[in-house]
C-alpha cells in the first residue's frame, strides 16, 4: 500500500512540475520528428538564448547557414499558442507557426501552405503538421 501512494505522489509531483513549467522552458532542448510528406528527418534544437537551430534533409539552417542567428519566441497568449522563428539580419524572414504540447516530450507544430502566414487552428487531417520527440 506505501509502493502505491509513494509512486502516486512522485507522479503528481512530476505532472505538478512539468505543468508549472513556462512553455519557453519546455521548449528548450531537442526536437526530432519525420515529415509525414516526404519522409525526411526533421530536427528542432532550441537553446535557452533564443536561438535555434532546423535540419530538415538536407537543409540546415542555423547562423553559419542563415547568416545570422536565427531565434525562436513563445506566445501563450494565443489559443493555440504561437511560435515565432526568425531571422533579423541580412534578409529578415519571420516563419509564424502554431504549437500544442502533447505529452512532456511530445509537440505538435502546424504550418501554412503559404509559409509567411500563420496558421489559425490544427488541421484535423494532419495536413501541414510534424509531431515532435523530446530528446
Amino acid at each position: 500500500m506505501k509502493k502505491y501512494i509513494l509512486i502516486t505522489l512522485v507522479s503528481i509531483s512530476t505532472l505538478l512540475f512539468y505543468c508549472s513549467q513556462s512553455p519557453e522552458k519546455k521548449l528548450v532542448g531537442r526536437w526530432t520528428g519525420i515529415n509525414p510528406e516526404n519522409g525526411d528527418k526533421i530536427e528542432f534544437i532550441f537553446d535557452e538564448n533564443g536561438t535555434v537551430e532546423f535540419t530538415a534533409g538536407k537543409t540546415i539552417v542555423n547562423k553559419n547557414t542563415a547568416k545570422g542567428n536565427v531565434f525562436w519566441q513563445v506566445n501563450d497568449d494565443f489559443s493555440p499558442m504561437h511560435l515565432d522563428i526568425y531571422k533579423t539580419t541580412g534578409f529578415p524572414i519571420r516563419i509564424p507557426l502554431i504549437i500544442k504540447f502533447i505529452s512532456r516530450r511530445k509537440l505538435l507544430i502546424q504550418f501554412n501552405e503559404d509559409e509567411l502566414v500563420r496558421a489559425e487552428k490544427f488541421d484535423p487531417s494532419g495536413k501541414n503538421q510534424i509531431e515532435l520527440i523530446k530528446q
